[in-house]
């Protein structure tokens, strides 16, 4: 499944830059040179990235964003593990500045994005439909070696963090924001109030009131409306190995081999099913032949009796295969019944079952009321004389919303 991958803002390093306007035909090539040279990670070690923000008859403005290789490596063969097909990697300003295109029309006064997540403070400027400026500071460099931020340390942060965003703006525009768009899960009240106390510009909670999805989901969407973009014309960044129009183009090739591959292996089966066909029915008058002259030479009654032996034998084979798939089924419905005994007295529900033989390792998904639950439950399995090396692992025991608990369990069944 192809997938857009928005990396953790902390790994990504953005910097707006210029670069004389040579014509659109020299433009990668002056972009990639002025990439290596402001890149803040040694060469060789870091995926750059660019893409237009801005032109002018002289310049070109353009945004880069740089990441470490191996961490996005890393990534890449996590997601490829997993069966997914990374198309781009890219950080969340680049979703919020689609997210804020989608509610209004492209502005000349630019728009600041401050958002609050677990991972810390992130502020982005979008100006024209663009993301020009983007900005991370992380809780950990707030709170330093304290265990907490104190209330009021928290605010001083912000509004420092939003006066230096507001003040590069002045400088780099001579426009002051027009707006600040927050989002901040279940805190949008408080800072829009806090905020606007201490800045004259309009702070609102950015709302999609064309997306029914809650502001924890801004980034997801914001990646996701990427997905609509057809990936010959995706010119956004993308800190992967190659750009998504570059993939775009690899899968094109793999598309054709693959196609032609496949009429290639079609003709050849219909060929083999004609020809087969003929053989079929050459070997079939042959037989109508031998048998026609057994017939002359007095040998039928043989060749009679040689055909009711092999039907003969082919039925006992027959019935010894559904004998053994009968015992099967008993096993399967004595191991069912056992498993029901064992998890009635802690409420355990089976929602899968995984195994291709009942003598191979099985494995269970299930629901139970509480931890404790799932702890008697392996413990009831571990007891029991026709249950044997159960495995439970802790990183597969999930807590839901309506505070039950889904755990994977795996054994083997002698009964």
């Amino acid at each position: 499944m192809p997938v857009i991958v928005s990396l953790p803002p902390s790994i990504v390093y953005t910097q707006s830059f210029t670069v004389p306007n040579l014509g659109e035909d020299r433009l990668g090539e002056a972009a990639e040179l002025n990439l290596q040279m402001i890149s803040p990670l040694p060469q060789g070690t870091a995926y750059m990235s660019w893409q237009r923000i801005g032109s002018s008859d002289d310049r070109f403005e353009l945004l880069g964003a740089f990441a470490e290789k191996e961490l996005i490596n890393h990534y890449r063969s996590l997601l490829e593990k997993a069966h997914f097909a990374p198309v781009a990697f890219e950080f969340p300003g680049l979703a919020f500045g689609r997210l804020v295109n989608s509610v209004m029309q492209s502005s000349d006064d630019p728009i600041i994005v401050f958002q609050i997540s677990s991972d810390g403070i992130n502020l982005s400027i979008i100006k024209n439909g663009s993301l020009y400026f983007d900005y991370f500071r992380s809780w950990g460099s707030i709170q330093g070696e304290s265990r907490t931020i104190p209330r009021s340390l928290f605010e001083q942060v912000i509004e420092q963090e939003v006066r230096k965003v507001v003040n590069f703006s002045l400088s780099r525009f001579r426009l002051n924001p027009q707006r600040i768009f927050l989002i901040t899960p279940g805190l949008e009240q408080d800072m829009q109030s806090f905020l606007g106390s201490r800045f004259d510009i309009p702070v609102v909670p950015l709302e999609l009131g064309s997306f029914p999805v809650t502001s924890h989901w801004y980034v997801s969407l914001g990646s996701a409306l990427r997905g609509r973009i057809k990936r010959n014309r995706d010119r956004f960044v993308s800190l992967a190995p190659v750009s998504a129009r570059e993939l775009y183009r690899e899968e094109q090739i793999f598309h054709f081999i693959r196609t032609w591959r496949n009429v290639f292996v079609a003709v050849l089966a219909i060929f083999a099913v004609f020809y087969g066909g003929v053989a079929y029915f050459l070997k079939g008058e042959a037989e109508g032949l031998t048998q026609h002259l057994s017939l002359l030479h007095g040998e039928s009654y043989e060749a009679e009796l040689q055909n009711f032996d092999a039907q003969a034998r082919e039925f006992n084979a027959f019935v010894a295969t559904t004998q053994t798939g009968r015992t099967s089924q008993d096993t399967w419905i004595a191991f069912f019944e056992r498993l029901k005994v064992l998890g009635a007295p802690v409420s355990i529900s089976f929602d899968r079952v995984e195994a291709s033989k009942i003598r191979e390792r099985i494995t269970i998904s299930a629901h139970a009321p509480s931890n404790e639950a799932v702890i008697q439950f392996k413990n009831a399995l571990v007891e029991a004389s026709d249950f044997d090396t159960v495995d439970l692992p802790v990183s597969r025991i999930t807590k839901e919303e309506d505070q039950s608990v889904s755990f994977i369990i795996s054994f083997f069944f002698k009964g």
